[in-house]
């Protein structure tokens, strides 16, 4: 990897000195020491002998200017200024001005945006010129950091969908909010820390960083509702999200979750240019983060109504942007559903009648999201020329359809046999898996660290709960992948739901050379204890099986899950529904009956493992259901964490053989590939 420099030619570089700027003729001065983004000269008249009429819709008249503005706003171009390659309309036709939505975008398919009022047509600013009541960067960390985020960062934290986030709308308030400011030189000096880790295996100093981001608390900390909007919060809230991301503080980040989704709970329906901007860009990437939040056993407080996008799900839509919001709200709905149905199922005060309305709010949610799906389709067959396609969103969206088809159909099934049923749903999760991957093998960067919780959760999810032989392999080999290599989403680490997921296929089957690992080794201290007190041999490896004395209980109501900290599980409390930092979440599982438990045998036992997918008897694999794995034998639920030494622990929990207990609990070290 090259090492980064900022670039103070680029278009987008801000001049921080007060002084008059070498690049004056490029751009205005702000007065104030305001920032300046230096732009190339002017364009050469176009040779237009009439005057160029500039009223219309905002979707006709509306430009983006990719290398002047460091982000895709959608502007009204300067009076001097002409569309070359750096000014690209979004339409290259003239608006009929109809009101309130002009007919050339509606025939279109199009969203109109309607029509700024005249006051905003009057007090068109020169795109080269952005005022910046903030103070200036003054130190050359501070450009560095700016300029990495500008031009790595905000591209690869999200994807092209995104551009306008990330790349758009942090970019221009960092430069009037010092707690947005702060916030992102932050998250664009731990990127660079990651990215350099993760390609040249060094480490680099994280102080101006830590720095930064103690200034954003700061900030925060002093900010006046009085004198800005609830935005802004939000906002830096989702940025803190990312920061404690790239710290691997997975227990903190869920807190920041939780902190942003009581916000948007707690609003009201007042109409302000503000809740337009939230809702456009916020309550998406917040209804996103719920993903996130019940992968970790949290749950967050529900968005409410009144701030979504749609209320209805509309029979065909405009955009893929419009379909994969309405998604990630029926995913939220659907996992929330979940985590109420499932511990139901083992409450004995459960009535029939309970269930009856439970079985009728299942149908409910699974016939929208049929007519989800079938809106969808029509969009990737009548998609317009010109509207983006996002093919690699296109992926995610069958993916996340079909996953949370699955998670809905059997919230209300007992057993995980059931899961048996749904072959073509985890085959559709391969297939459009492997398509969003050659997508990256084919990009012009894979990125290593991406906040949106992406392909690892659903492909790992068909590994570990998809028992076909061969599917759960091929998944399995898709994280295997080259481009997977150190990848990052959210929460989830690729290696990391490799090594998981060899082992949960060889502990169902039963078969020692089925999928073969690395030798492991754990070696104990002189107390006995498997935790922090033991010592890691790295040339010899061995697994582990710890005994628990006392209630260790199974939570069944998630998807698999991640937790972050040194795992003291006897000690978690399901009063809360998210720890503070530097303790665990907690779970709720009351529901699962308490019955006595022997301890286990703690003598280390030596375990044979390899790296082959293909080392293994064909003509003992079955291809039907139960596909040789009984539900005695199947994983319930697979915790993985803590890290440590080059590994993670995870805990694995299967019915008990013997009756004598509520689970067959494995806990064992796994050396990371």
């Amino acid at each position: 990897m090259k090492p980064f420099h900022a670039d103070p030619n680029s278009h987008a570089f801000i001049a921080v000195d007060s002084s008059p700027s070498p690049h004056a003729g490029s751009g205005s001065s702000s007065g104030g020491g305001g920032a300046i983004i230096v732009a190339a000269a002017a364009a050469a008249p176009s040779g237009r002998r009439g005057k160029k009429v500039r009223t219309g819709c905002i979707t006709c008249k509306s430009v983006v200017d990719p290398h002047l503005c460091p982000m895709p706003i959608l502007i009204f171009p300067p009076p001097t200024a002409r569309l070359t390659q750096r000014t690209l309309r979004i339409r290259k036709v003239k608006c009929d001005e109809t009101k309130p939505a002009c007919v050339r975008c509606v025939k279109t398919g199009r969203k109109c945006d309607g029509y700024l009022p005249w006051s905003s047509r009057s007090a068109r600013v020169s795109v080269c010129h952005v005022p910046s009541p903030t103070p200036e960067l003054g130190t050359a960390a501070e450009r560095h950091a700016f300029e990495y985020y500008r031009s790595r960062s905000g591209p690869l934290l999200g994807r092209a969908i995104d551009v306008d986030f990330w790349g758009g709308l942090v970019l221009k308030l960092s430069l009037r909010e010092p707690v947005v400011r702060h916030a992102m030189l932050a998250m664009g000096s731990l990127h660079e820390s990651l990215t350099v880790m993760q390609s040249e295996g060094r480490d680099v100093d994280r102080s101006f960083a830590f720095t930064e981001y103690g200034k954003a608390m700061v900030a925060l900390r002093r900010w006046d509702p009085k004198n800005s909007t609830t935005a802004i919060p939000l906002l830096v809230c989702i940025l803190f999200i990312c920061i404690e991301y790239l710290l691997e503080h997975e227990t903190a980040s869920q807190l920041h979750i939780s902190q942003g989704r009581h916000i948007l709970y707690a609003m009201d329906d007042t109409r302000s240019p503000a809740l337009d901007m939230i809702k456009q860009h916020l309550v998406p990437i917040y209804a996103r983060l719920s993903l996130a939040s019940f992968l970790y056993s949290n749950r967050p407080p529900p968005i409410p109504q009144h701030l979504r996008t749609a209320t209805e799900m509309p029979t065909h839509f405009g955009s893929v942007e419009e379909a994969r919001n309405l998604l990630y709200h029926l995913l939220d709905e659907g996992l929330r559903f979940k985590v109420r149905a499932t511990p139901a199922l083992y409450d004995p005060r459960t009535t029939a009648w309970d269930m009856q309305v439970l079985a009728a709010e299942q149908q409910r949610i699974l016939a929208t999201l049929g007519r989800w799906h079938v809106a969808f389709s029509m969009l990737a067959a009548t998609l317009p020329p010109g509207q983006p396609a996002y093919p690699d969103v296109q992926h995610l969206l069958h993916i996340f359809y079909h996953s949370s088809n699955i998670w809905i159909k059997t919230a209300l099934e007992p057993q995980q046999l059931a899961l048996d049923a749904y072959m073509p749903d985890f085959a559709a999760i391969v297939t459009h898996g492997s398509a969003f991957m050659n997508s990256l093998a084919s990009g012009p960067a894979t990125p290593v660290f991406t906040f949106e919780t992406e392909v690892l959760a659903p492909v790992y999810f068909t590994v570990t709960k998809c028992r076909h032989p061969l599917l759960r392999r091929a998944a399995l080999r898709l994280l295997m992948r080259e481009e997977m290599r150190g990848r990052r989403e959210g929460l989830w680490y690729c290696a990391e739901t490799v090594v998981v997921g060899k082992r949960v296929i060889e502990m169902e089957e039963e078969v020692s050379n089925a999928l073969h690992m690395d030798h492991m080794y754990w070696t104990s201290s002189p107390t006995g204890s498997h935790h922090s007190h033991a010592s890691f041999d790295r040339e010899s490896r061995l697994r582990v099986m710890e005994a628990y004395e006392g209630e260790l209980h199974v939570p069944m109501t998630h998807p698999p899950t991640i937790v972050a900290s040194p795992l003291d599980v006897m000690d978690w409390s399901p009063e809360h529904s998210i720890a503070p930092p530097g303790t665990q979440p907690s779970w709720n599982p009351t529901f699962i009956p308490k019955r006595s438990r022997q301890p286990r045998d703690t003598t280390p036992k030596p375990l044979e493992v390899s790296t082959h997918l293909d080392d293994y008897d064909t003509q003992s694999l079955q291809y039907e259901s139960p596909y040789g794995v009984p539900e005695e034998r199947r994983i319930k639920n697979a915790i993985i964490g803590p890290r440590q030494d080059g590994g993670v622990w995870v805990t694995m929990f299967r019915e008990s053989r013997d009756g004598k207990a509520d689970w067959d609990v494995t806990r064992e070290f796994l050396k990371l590939m």
